[in-house]
């Protein structure tokens, strides 16, 4: 049967719990009246509607669990209210649409899982405010989008899974310098480009507790560097394999510099002057000239200084490139 709505007016609860009770209906708005309630569990159950806002009223609530029941609809983005929020436990529902960003701000939160829904959009950017944040799970969504570099300050995280989503572009390299972090899941998503040394070192450590397998275009390059990371010389780096397939990187990296001219960091000129170099380099490498590529690719590289020591690009601006021409001279050098 339902919740009784009349449960809203014991003002000295302190803890609900009606989990694995077969129960149906919405949850009563009323249960936002109970001003001392720190835990309110509700979970496997067969509860329907949506979550009501009034819920976050729950001024002491330090524990709140709604998993495994027939939810529909948002999240109401007045959870972002419960200052005292310890756990958030939503997964296995019918939820939809965005992650509200008003979740960012629950600074005591420590355990976030929102598995196994519909949830649409991005990975907000405040969630790198979550600085008590042990855990957070988005597993089995449609989130889409490219994941934070903000995710790269929550020093005490443990878990991140975001795995199984549609999540693109690159993973910050900043995931792999988390002290805490023990288990990094990205696999099943649409993510591409060069796989962060960072993050290959952090894989390395522990093994299949990294999964960034089942992507679009990530590629792990065969070079001293990277296979220094393989430390259980199992001749893989969180289920990616080796490469020395050039194509991937020189795709990169062309589009990296494409980025910076769409953004107007480059003009044309400088920007056409570098695909040229990136250009004949690839194709000298195509047909076996591998010393006139490598060449080629030392000019790409000094441009890029020459650009940085002119003021015309930053430091930060062309790391990635350098990085990735480097790859591809090192590469080249083994062929």
């Amino acid at each position: 049967g339902p919740i009784p709505p009349e449960l809203g007016s014991m003002s000295n609860l302190e803890a609900l719990d009606l989990a694995n009770t077969q129960l149906s209906g919405p949850i009563p708005v009323e249960l936002g009246d109970m001003p001392n309630l720190g835990n309110l569990s509700l979970g496997s159950d067969q509860l329907t509607g949506s979550i009501p806002p009034e819920l976050g009223n729950l001024s002491n609530l330090r524990s709140l669990s709604l998993s495994g029941d027939l939810l529909t609809g948002s999240i109401p983005p007045e959870l972002g209210n419960l200052s005292n929020l310890q756990s958030l436990h939503l997964y296995i529902t019918q939820l939809e649409g965005p992650i509200p960003p008003e979740l960012g701000s629950l600074s005591n939160l420590r355990y976030l899982e929102i598995d196994n829904t519909q949830l649409t959009g991005s990975i907000p950017a405040e969630f790198g405010n979550l600085s008590s944040l042990q855990a957070l799970h988005l597993t089995s969504n449609q989130l889409s989008g490219q994941i934070p570099a903000e995710l790269g300050n929550l020093a005490n995280l443990l878990s991140l899974r975001l795995n199984s989503n549609q999540l693109t572009g690159s993973i910050p390299a900043n995931l792999g310098t988390l002290p805490n972090l023990n288990g990094l899941f990205l696999d099943f998503n649409q993510l591409g480009g060069l796989f962060p040394i960072e993050v290959a070192r952090f894989g390395g450590t522990i093994g299949n507790f990294c999964d960034a397998t089942e992507n679009a275009g990530l590629y792990m390059p065969d070079t001293e560097e990277y296979r220094a990371t393989d430390i259980g010389g199992v001749g893989y780096i969180c289920g990616l394999a080796f490469t020395n397939n050039t194509e991937t990187v020189t795709e990169d990296l062309a589009e990296e510099v494409e980025d910076l001219i769409a953004e107007e960091v480059l003009n044309s000129g400088h920007g056409n002057a570098l695909t040229v170099k990136l250009d004949q380099a690839t194709a000298r490498a195509m047909r076996g000239q591998y010393r006139v590529a490598i060449n080629l690719a030392n000019a790409f590289i000094n441009q890029l200084n020459e650009l940085v020591t002119k003021g015309l690009l930053t430091p930060e601006e062309a790391a990635p490139l350098l990085e990735r021409a480097e790859i591809l001279i090192e590469l080249w050098s083994s062929m």
